[in-house]
């Protein structure tokens, strides 16, 4: 199940869990529709470092209809990888998503949730 954290201040944290099924962005996007309307942009740091692949083709088509209604309504991402195929990946999708993406390893939490908090700072 994906977890959802509001982190203060127009930032929310996302951890996606080791296996994606059918219903976890359905069941997250109400709460995160409802945060759009009221803060706007948001800033995400997504943890996707637990994440070894979806329960089937129907997971992987919830995930993709979730991603291309709501990258425009982040501000700037922060993801948080673990292997290395999931810091390729996201280099790879960050060139067609809209909001500012920085990779993270998992140990670097911290500095991934400093970098949410800056304004303006270099990617």
């Amino acid at each position: 199940m994906i977890e959802l954290e509001k982190l203060g201040d127009g930032r929310i944290g996302i951890t996606l869990p080791r296996r994606i099924e059918v219903g976890d962005f359905p069941r997250i996007t109400p709460e995160i529709d409802a945060l759009i309307a009221d803060r706007g942009r948001l800033k995400v740091l997504l943890n996707i470092a637990a994440v070894r692949g979806w329960s089937g083709v129907a997971a992987l088509r919830e995930h993709v209809i979730f991603v291309r209604a709501h990258h425009r309504s982040f501000q700037r991402m922060a993801v948080v990888v673990g292997p290395a195929w999931q810091r390729l990946a996201v280099r790879g999708m960050r060139l067609i998503l809209f909001p500012r993406v920085k990779v993270f390893d998992s140990g670097e939490l911290d500095a991934a949730q400093q970098w949410l908090q800056e304004t303006a700072a270099p990617a």
